[in-house]
């Protein structure tokens, strides 16, 4: 991971929102959670083979890459304080951001 990755990183960690401590409680540290993005005609467009899920710098913020349906990620953290509900989510390759929380199935 590079300087500036690891300071991005940082820097993000220290200004995340904290959620309700009701919504923490159902998400946060939870299992093993996967992508579940409905497919879209956009991602056929652009020549997916399925939904991707937008993973971004902050809730419903610039778009840092892609995450197609089925990829596991942790719930680090959830904010809901702009009426949508969203989830800060790590990723097995060392990446991290926001996702829309109702994207992400964690079981039943």
């Amino acid at each position: 991971m590079s300087y500036r990755s690891r300071l991005f990183a940082l820097a993000t960690f220290a200004l995340l929102p904290t959620a309700s401590a009701d919504a923490q409680s159902v998400y946060v540290n939870s299992a093993i959670c996967l992508t579940n993005a409905p497919f879209t005609i956009a991602d056929q467009y652009y020549g997916y083979s399925g939904a991707v899920l937008n993973i971004r710098a902050w809730p419903n913020g610039a778009i840092l890459g892609v995450l197609f349906n089925g990829t596991p990620v942790q719930i680090l953290n959830v904010d809901a304080s702009n009426g949508s509900p969203w989830a800060y989510v790590a990723v097995a390759n060392g990446s991290a951001g926001w996702v829309f929380l109702p994207y992400l199935y964690c079981g039943s």
